[in-house]
């Protein structure tokens, strides 16, 4: 008896949505299940315009200032790095302690 390997199992997957099927992005108004989802999902808010504006993009137009405690290196780096004492070479934490003594002055 001669014995052939066979791949068994379910089928692989396709939307029945046509809308979905062709893996193009959709506005979240567009989508089958829009009305399931919440709405915050996405962080993204949507103006009288009808403009859909970002969580980070809002922060960064507001000019919000993000807490020096969860800042990466890099954002201290170049929001510090030009002071005279700042410690170039250290740990994020003195860093940190860096930017709060800047800040306090």
């Amino acid at each position: 008896m001669e014995m052939k390997p066979v791949v068994v199992g379910p089928g692989s997957y396709s939307s029945p949505d046509p809308a979905t099927e062709s893996a193009r992005l959709l506005p979240l108004s567009e989508h089958p299940l829009a009305d399931e989802l919440s709405e915050d999902y996405g962080a993204a808010q949507v103006t009288p315009e009808g403009e859909v504006v970002t969580q980070e993009a809002a922060a960064a137009d507001a000019g919000d200032e993000e807490d020096i405690e969860t800042m990466s290196v890099k954002k201290l780096d170049d929001k510090y790095g030009d002071h005279e004492d700042y410690p170039v070479h250290g740990n994020k934490a003195e860093k940190v302690e860096f930017a709060k003594s800047v800040e306090e002055a």
